[in-house]
């Protein structure tokens, strides 16, 4: 992938995360918005409305935020095998 999409990737990323802690008031800075509707969609009707809502949005991705969810437990695996 190259290197301009990777990097608007990243942005994309880091500002779903803010958004997840400034606005949603999250207790995990390093979760996306989208990985977080995905884990809570099932015990609440808000996150179920965002899971839907969000998908929609990535209308071109099968399940845009079952994929973030995947890729957010990626990133947590990656940062503790650094260690």
């Amino acid at each position: 992938m190259n290197s301009v999409k990777m990097y608007l990737i990243h942005i994309g990323d880091c500002l779903s995360q803010l958004a997840n802690c400034a606005i949603f008031l999250s207790d995990n800075p390093n979760e996306s918005l989208s990985g977080r509707a995905f884990r809570q969609r099932k015990g609440s009707k808000f996150w179920s409305a965002m899971y839907r809502l969000i998908n929609k949005i990535f209308f071109w991705q099968d399940n845009h935020c079952l994929d973030a969810h995947l890729l957010d437990k990626q990133r947590a695996r990656r940062m503790l095998d650094d260690d």
